[in-house]
């Protein structure tokens, strides 16, 4: 692995970094401690990986992972839109979730996860 892989990764980290604190989170808190930890953790992983999107607006073409994975504008412009569309999903979550009994925070770890791949 060269460095310019890990470069590259630069658009996954945040979301993946986020979600294994909500893994970490959900592993070591008992069942239906504080849902609002679970929201607030998620809505500033949207808000870090939004933040680091934007930056990569102007950052020069990277590939990594023999081109599996590349960064480029294109790129970060819909990883920008992807976190746009999740802050507001985690913003009426916690209603949501409230009101059909759902476990809180699966949906997030599951959200920012696939957030992640995109």
């Amino acid at each position: 692995m060269n460095p310019a892989d890990l470069l590259s990764l630069q658009l996954m980290a945040p979301a993946l970094w986020g979600a294994l604190a909500l893994f970490i989170l959900l592993i070591v808190l008992p069942a239906g401690f504080m849902p609002s930890l679970f929201n607030l953790v998620a809505l500033l992983t949207t808000l870090w990986v939004g933040c680091t999107a934007y930056g990569a607006l102007h950052a020069p073409y990277l590939t990594g992972f023999s081109q599996m994975v590349i960064v480029d504008p294109i790129s970060a412009f819909s990883t920008l839109v992807l976190a746009t569309a999740a802050f507001l999903a985690f913003l009426k979550a916690p209603r949501y979730l409230e009101r059909t009994g759902q476990s809180t925070g699966e949906f997030y770890f599951l959200t920012l996860c696939s957030l992640s791949g995109m």
